[in-house]
Protein backbone atom coordinates (compact mmCIF):
# COMPACT_ATOMS: atom_id res chain seq x y z
CA UNK A 1 0.00 0.00 0.00
CA UNK A 2 1.43 3.43 -0.89
CA UNK A 3 2.81 5.60 1.91
CA UNK A 4 0.50 8.50 0.99
CA UNK A 5 -2.51 6.25 1.57
CA UNK A 6 -1.25 5.17 4.98
CA UNK A 7 -0.60 8.78 5.95
CA UNK A 8 -4.10 9.74 4.83
CA UNK A 9 -5.61 6.91 6.85
CA UNK A 10 -3.76 7.92 10.01
CA UNK A 11 -4.84 11.56 9.60
CA UNK A 12 -8.46 10.54 9.11
CA UNK A 13 -8.44 8.31 12.18
CA UNK A 14 -6.95 11.11 14.27
CA UNK A 15 -9.71 13.60 13.35
CA UNK A 16 -12.33 12.21 15.80
CA UNK A 17 -9.72 12.07 18.56
CA UNK A 18 -8.71 15.70 17.98
CA UNK A 19 -12.36 16.79 17.93
CA UNK A 20 -13.12 15.00 21.20
CA UNK A 21 -10.05 16.43 22.93
CA UNK A 22 -10.90 19.92 21.67
CA UNK A 23 -14.42 19.57 22.98
CA UNK A 24 -13.08 18.52 26.38
CA UNK A 25 -10.73 21.49 26.51
CA UNK A 26 -13.42 24.01 25.54
CA UNK A 27 -16.14 22.75 27.85
CA UNK A 28 -14.03 21.78 30.84
CA UNK A 29 -14.88 23.48 34.10
CA UNK A 30 -11.91 21.86 35.84
CA UNK A 31 -8.58 23.49 36.64
CA UNK A 32 -5.45 21.42 37.12
CA UNK A 33 -3.69 21.84 40.46
CA UNK A 34 -1.34 20.00 42.82
CA UNK A 35 -2.14 18.19 46.05
CA UNK A 36 0.48 17.13 48.57
CA UNK A 37 0.68 13.95 50.62
CA UNK A 38 -0.78 14.30 54.10
CA UNK A 39 -1.44 10.87 55.59
CA UNK A 40 -2.26 7.23 54.81
CA UNK A 41 -4.91 4.95 56.24
CA UNK A 42 -3.92 1.48 57.37
CA UNK A 43 -4.29 -1.57 55.19
CA UNK A 44 -7.89 -2.75 54.88
CA UNK A 45 -9.53 -5.68 53.17
CA UNK A 46 -12.92 -6.49 51.68
CA UNK A 47 -14.61 -8.89 49.31
CA UNK A 48 -15.30 -7.59 45.83
CA UNK A 49 -16.88 -9.93 43.29
CA UNK A 50 -16.32 -12.80 45.74
CA UNK A 51 -12.56 -12.20 45.71
CA UNK A 52 -10.47 -10.54 48.43
CA UNK A 53 -9.25 -7.01 47.79
CA UNK A 54 -6.70 -5.14 49.89
CA UNK A 55 -6.65 -1.37 49.86
CA UNK A 56 -5.54 1.76 51.66
CA UNK A 57 -6.41 5.43 51.33
CA UNK A 58 -3.93 8.14 50.48
CA UNK A 59 -4.94 11.44 52.03
CA UNK A 60 -3.81 14.59 50.23
CA UNK A 61 -4.29 18.27 50.94
CA UNK A 62 -4.42 21.36 48.77
CA UNK A 63 -4.96 25.02 49.43
CA UNK A 64 -8.04 26.77 48.07
CA UNK A 65 -8.77 30.38 49.00
CA UNK A 66 -6.47 30.07 52.03
CA UNK A 67 -8.37 26.99 53.26
CA UNK A 68 -6.75 23.58 53.56
CA UNK A 69 -8.90 20.94 51.90
CA UNK A 70 -8.32 17.18 52.29
CA UNK A 71 -9.09 14.63 49.59
CA UNK A 72 -8.60 10.87 49.52
CA UNK A 73 -7.54 8.44 46.85
CA UNK A 74 -8.23 4.73 47.32
CA UNK A 75 -5.50 2.36 46.10
CA UNK A 76 -6.47 -1.31 45.82
CA UNK A 77 -4.75 -4.62 45.02
CA UNK A 78 -5.81 -8.23 44.69
CA UNK A 79 -2.70 -9.51 46.51
CA UNK A 80 -1.85 -8.59 50.07
CA UNK A 81 1.94 -8.55 49.58
CA UNK A 82 1.70 -6.11 46.66
CA UNK A 83 -0.62 -3.86 48.66
CA UNK A 84 1.74 -3.77 51.67
CA UNK A 85 4.82 -3.09 49.52
CA UNK A 86 3.00 -0.31 47.64
CA UNK A 87 1.88 1.26 50.93
CA UNK A 88 5.47 1.22 52.22
CA UNK A 89 6.72 2.73 48.95
CA UNK A 90 4.03 5.41 49.02
CA UNK A 91 4.87 6.35 52.61
CA UNK A 92 8.57 6.66 51.81
CA UNK A 93 8.08 8.77 48.66
CA UNK A 94 6.36 12.09 49.17
CA UNK A 95 5.33 12.78 45.58
CA UNK A 96 2.72 15.48 44.86
CA UNK A 97 -0.38 14.40 42.94
CA UNK A 98 -2.14 16.18 40.10
CA UNK A 99 -5.78 16.95 40.90
CA UNK A 100 -8.55 18.90 39.22
CA UNK A 101 -10.52 21.58 41.04
CA UNK A 102 -13.97 22.64 39.91
CA UNK A 103 -14.02 26.30 38.84
CA UNK A 104 -17.65 26.74 39.86
CA UNK A 105 -17.12 25.32 43.35
CA UNK A 106 -13.53 25.36 44.62
CA UNK A 107 -14.33 22.93 47.42
CA UNK A 108 -14.97 20.18 44.88
CA UNK A 109 -11.86 18.39 43.63
CA UNK A 110 -11.22 15.05 42.01
CA UNK A 111 -8.27 12.91 41.04
CA UNK A 112 -9.68 12.51 37.52
CA UNK A 113 -12.55 14.64 36.21
CA UNK A 114 -15.52 12.96 34.55
CA UNK A 115 -16.00 14.22 31.00
CA UNK A 116 -19.53 12.93 30.68
CA UNK A 117 -20.90 10.97 27.74
CA UNK A 118 -20.85 13.63 24.99
CA UNK A 119 -17.17 13.21 23.95
CA UNK A 120 -17.68 9.47 23.65
CA UNK A 121 -20.83 9.96 21.61
CA UNK A 122 -18.97 12.28 19.24
CA UNK A 123 -16.20 9.71 18.84
CA UNK A 124 -18.67 6.90 18.16
CA UNK A 125 -20.53 9.01 15.58
CA UNK A 126 -17.38 10.21 13.77
CA UNK A 127 -15.33 7.01 13.81
CA UNK A 128 -17.25 5.21 11.03
CA UNK A 129 -16.27 7.85 8.45
CA UNK A 130 -12.52 7.14 8.49
CA UNK A 131 -13.26 3.42 8.58
CA UNK A 132 -15.49 3.71 5.52
CA UNK A 133 -12.75 5.66 3.75
CA UNK A 134 -10.23 2.93 4.62
CA UNK A 135 -12.59 0.30 3.23
CA UNK A 136 -13.05 2.31 0.02
CA UNK A 137 -9.31 2.86 -0.26
CA UNK A 138 -8.55 -0.83 0.16
CA UNK A 139 -11.14 -1.75 -2.48
CA UNK A 140 -9.55 0.73 -4.89
CA UNK A 141 -6.11 -0.67 -4.11
CA UNK A 142 -7.21 -4.26 -4.79
CA UNK A 143 -8.99 -3.13 -7.96
CA UNK A 144 -5.75 -1.51 -9.09
CA UNK A 145 -3.79 -4.68 -8.26
CA UNK A 146 -6.20 -6.84 -10.27
CA UNK A 147 -5.84 -4.60 -13.34
CA UNK A 148 -2.08 -5.20 -13.42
Amino acid sequence: MPFASLAGISVLISIPVILVMGHRAMTSDWVESTAYSYDFSGMQDRLRNKAPEYFYNKIYYYLQNEDTILITEEVGFSEYDKAVSDLKRAKSSNVPMTIWINNSNGDVSVVKPDDGWIPYLITILLLPFPLLYIRWLLLKYYEYELEE
